[in-house]
């Protein structure tokens, strides 16, 4: 179960190779990551829903939103690389693809040969870690490579949550909960219209949110809007007060000060920041 704090947290280009366990609680950055699981099998909150990852499986994510492991067995073994969002936007991948990485959705791949993708993973690795450009460029060409890959296949649909035995009730809500919210936080909505969609009082849906997430209602449907904000800084040209209400925000003020918050900076310097290497 996690408990009431997520991180915010900033990875850049990252590695990471690590034996998967449950969290105490969410955390976000702003990179695109991409994970496969070497073995053991893995229940994750993912950008609001719960997945299922067995051995084999590849997801990739925008971990802009609160995101972590929440079960694990049979001891599981993760490879992880985050790529800062400035790079992968200058690679120029698909429009759809990129679309649906920055509007929240989860990819999610079982490969036929991980093994070979694993070896990847550390070979890119050991590029990066070589201090040497020509040897870190040919890394970032071929995790390109990979990612265009990716694009061009068919992505699984996220799994259900119904076969969870832990919580298994309460996890049914919190999707309910969550689907309202990515589908409707641009909207003027609250708390009793987000519990009336789970069929529960607003007191109790905000209890069972918290034990699930680690954050309550409010904190994540303003990360919702914050990353949508995100998304439309980077891709359009609309005026920082026109994005805050687009993103569901009722005041200027308020946008402003939960972004400073979340991201560390200004709506403008955020944008100026992420359409560099674009």
């Amino acid at each position: 179960m996690f408990d009431d704090k997520i991180d915010r947290l900033n990875y850049g280009l990252a590695f990471f190779e690590e034996a998967s366990k449950p969290y105490k609680h969410l955390h976000f950055h702003n990179e695109i990551e991409m994970g496969i699981l070497k073995s053991g099998r893995v229940s994750a909150i993912f950008s609001g829903k719960v997945l299922h990852v067995n051995p084999g499986d590849l997801v990739v994510f925008w971990a802009a939103q609160p995101h972590g492991p929440m079960e694990s067995l049979d001891q599981p073994v993760t490879y992880n690389l985050c790529i800062p969002l400035p790079l992968f936007l200058g690679w120029k991948l698909p429009a759809a693809f990129q679309h649906h990485l920055l509007t929240g959705t989860v990819l999610k791949y079982t490969l036929h040969n991980p093994e070979n993708t694993i070896a990847s993973f550390s070979d890119w690795r050991d590029l990066l870690q070589s201090r040497d450009a020509e040897q870190a460029n040919i890394a970032l060409l071929e995790i390109q490579a990979f990612l265009l890959r990716l694009a061009l296949k068919q992505p699984e649909k996220d799994e259900p949550v119904e076969d969870l035995h832990l919580y298994q009730a309460n996890y049914r809500h919190f999707q309910r909960m969550t689907a309202f919210i990515a589908e409707h936080h641009r909207e003027n909505i609250s708390i009793d219209d987000i519990a009336t969609v789970a069929g529960l009082h607003p007191k109790y849906a905000m209890r069972v949110f918290k034990q699930i997430s680690g954050s309550t209602i409010l904190q994540y449907l303003t990360h919702q809007r914050i990353s949508s904000a995100q998304h439309l800084l980077i891709a359009s040209d609309q005026s920082a007060l026109d994005i805050a209400f687009a993103a569901g925000f009722s005041s200027a003020s308020r946008f402003y000060s939960s972004f400073a918050a979340i991201n560390g900076c200004s709506p403008g310097k955020y944008r100026k920041l992420n359409r560099k290497a674009g």
